[in-house]
């Protein structure tokens, strides 16, 4: 017999518990609206906007970011000031130092340092901004603090993804601008009133090479890992296009330093590549990407000598040397090898973890060894057999070495071994280097490296 309920059991079947919003979500809600908009206007801003060509793509790109922060910082202080009045009741000071993480207090450290450093230099103008083009002093390292509290505690994480494809998409055109700067192709006339002797030193929107060394060294690592452990076919195809440019502006950007930032991610990528086959076989998947995609370069190269800008020895040897080709085979070859085992289910990297063991030892192993043949070589304690390593640049150092990093770090060595007790500890300010240069080492400065030697 069916039970037909009254119009006040309907009723009452009808209502929905209402969940009660209190007023300091609401307000942490709109603050991280705030912090993550003002993420994505940065990594898209940084990386394509500029002015004036290369002639003031530097002070542009700063003011830029420090007017975008500037305001995110005066929407967030008032929101932050509401939300702490309208949470006051939840707020325990006590349980404060529970909330914050080791990374958390090596923040507040170099925050104390830096204002310590300050206050105690004897060029405070120059230390609160910094020099003139660099703009690192004070202002700027207090900025980067509080932007790093602001993103950990109230970044939106639900919008991570589309966060992504802004970074990425933005990024992969200042790949794509870069590649085609190496090949003396400029769609946005950045080289127009460049003379052509500097070109080598300027590419695609961001602007000094080095600059670009660096950006390429902290975005594409990222894109490298989303790829590694993507699951959709999407994101996998859209991945490999982005990496493909990625590994294939490494190549041609002209920095030797990129390639030092490559094989420190290849080879944690390794590491962590023996937790289950399927990331081995992904990560040998992106070394044949990379290896495959610095060859198309080399082949573009050979095919357009008169378009190709002239690169240093690492990136040719990537690009253009045959020796490159049967590493690219044997690689393949693996591949193919290991995916066949693992369809018979006959492979599992944790029985070969000793080469992750192996490789952990052999990496601080290396690196000792290399300093040693630098020492010795450097003074000349080498046998008669081995003097042909004289030929190689980077392991012979004096003031030459790595584009005259060798002067400037033995002077900075001088410089550091003649301050007080008061330097040593807390330096001559934020970005001061210059202003102490200045002062005391003028002339040996100018007749040395002929400019401002401003870090």
């Amino acid at each position: 017999m069916a039970v037909v309920p009254n119009d006040r059991g309907r009723a009452k079947m009808g209502k929905k518990k209402k969940t009660k919003i209190e007023g300091d979500e609401v307000v942490s809600y709109i603050m991280k609206v705030i912090i993550t908009i003002y993420a994505y206007i940065l990594v898209v801003s940084t990386g394509l906007f500029y002015h004036d060509k290369y002639f003031d793509i530097g002070d542009f790109k700063y003011e830029m970011f420090f007017k975008i922060t500037i305001v995110m910082l005066i929407f967030a202080a008032i929101t932050g000031v509401i939300l702490l009045i309208m949470s006051r009741k939840k707020l325990s000071f006590k349980q404060l130092p529970d909330k914050l993480s080791t990374l958390d207090l090596f923040v507040i450290g170099y925050a104390c340092l830096a204002l310590s450093s300050y206050f105690l230099s004897s060029y405070p103008q120059d230390a609160l901004y910094g020099y003139n083009g660099w703009k690192m002093g004070l202002i700027s390292q207090l900025m980067f603090v509080a932007i790093y509290f602001l993103v950990s505690r109230f970044w939106m994480d639900s919008w991570m993804p589309d966060f992504l494809v802004m970074l990425f998409g933005s990024s992969a055109f200042v790949f794509l601008f870069a590649i085609l700067h190496r090949f003396m192709i400029d769609p946005l006339a950045l080289y127009e009133g460049v003379d052509s002797k500097y070109y080598i030193e300027f590419l695609t929107t961001i602007g000094q090479a080095t600059w670009y060394s660096s950006f390429l060294c902290i975005v594409l690592p990222i894109g490298v890992v989303v790829l590694w452990k993507a699951e959709k076919k999407w994101v996998k195809i859209c991945m490999t296009i982005y990496c493909f440019l990625g590994f294939s502006t490494l190549v041609t950007q002209n920095s030797d330093s990129a390639f030092i930032a490559l094989a420190t991610l290849m080879f944690v990528l390794f590491c962590f590549s023996f937790d289950s086959n399927k990331d081995m076989l992904r990560f040998l998947l992106i070394v044949i990407l990379c290896i495959g995609s610095m060859r198309i370069m080399g082949i573009l190269q050979l095919l357009f000598p008169g378009q190709a800008v002239e690169l240093d020895t690492i990136s040719v040897v990537c690009s253009q040397n045959v020796i490159m080709w049967p590493v690219l085979l044997i690689v393949i070859l693996l591949y193919f090898y290991l995916r066949n085992r693992e369809k018979k289910q006959m492979m599992d990297v944790g029985k070969v973890i000793w080469l992750k063991r192996t490789a952990l030892i052999a990496l601080p192993t290396g690196l000792i060894l290399i300093f040693l043949l630098i020492y010795l070589n450097t003074n000349q304690l080498l046998p008669p057999a081995l003097a042909f390593l004289n030929k190689i640049p980077y392991l012979y150092f004096d003031e030459g070495w790595g584009n005259t990093r060798g002067g400037i770090w033995m002077y900075s060595a001088k410089m550091f071994s003649e301050f007080p007790l008061k330097e040593k500890l807390f330096g001559v300010g934020p970005d001061s280097f210059a202003a102490y240069t200045y002062e005391f080492y003028k002339k040996e400065a100018e007749s040395t490296w002929g400019s401002i030697l401003t870090n």
